[in-house]
């Protein structure tokens, strides 16, 4: 392989890897308000303080998780966990991108 090639390969990759993490959002120490359970494809909650959960949905305090993404019920655990006992979650990290209308939820920290 030529070695400009493989250098520009690699730089346009680190460029799409950096440009997605851009879009993430990420709370810190944050309390879980609400939690809702509705008859839907999503978990959906809100963080107290929080009044934009992703600049995707703007002015919209709520978090999705799809309940068919990987993970979703030990998040969705980790969140009644967290409301029940009041500790907040170190870290909750969006995806930037949607899902049931509200931003999605990529990661939980507990």
């Amino acid at each position: 392989m030529n070695p400009r090639f493989a250098a520009a390969l690699l730089a346009s990759i680190g460029s799409v890897f950096l440009s997605q993490a851009a879009f993430a959002t990420e709370h810190y120490g944050k309390t879980v308000s609400v939690i809702q359970t509705a008859i839907s494809d999503c978990y959906y909650f809100m963080l107290t303080g929080v009044s934009q959960s992703d600049p995707i949905t703007p002015n919209s305090p709520w978090f999705a998780i799809s309940k068919t993404q990987a993970n979703a019920k030990e998040m969705y655990t980790v969140l009644v966990a967290a409301r029940t006992t009041g500790v907040a979650l170190p870290q909750v990290t969006t995806s930037g991108a949607t899902v049931c209308g509200h931003a999605q939820v990529q990661s939980i920290y507990y």
